[in-house]
């Protein structure tokens, strides 16, 4: 959603690179967004997601396209998301 109007996509699957890294303060795992610069220019070159009760999560400041294959329709937000292995 986007200022609580909703933005639906049809949900989408493919193969992506990342790297974990555990300590004891936990894991990250960390996933490669350089491929995305093209389509979004000013997105984080990479999410960092941490495991949290038996899923990665990741939240962080990422441009919002207003029109998805405008460029320079970004405005800012925050983006959350999550991976259930």
């Amino acid at each position: 959603t986007f200022n609580g109007v909703p933005t639906p996509m049809s949900s989408v699957s493919y193969p992506t690179e990342f790297t974990t890294q555990c300590d004891v303060n936990g894991c990250v795992a960390r996933m490669d967004k350089r491929d995305d610069q093209a389509r979004n220019p000013a997105e984080p070159l990479e999410f960092e997601y941490r495991w949290n009760s038996g899923r990665w999560e990741t939240t962080g400041q990422q441009p919002y396209l207003c029109k998805r294959t405008d460029t320079t329709s970004g405005v800012s937000s925050t983006r959350s998301d999550y991976w259930i292995p």
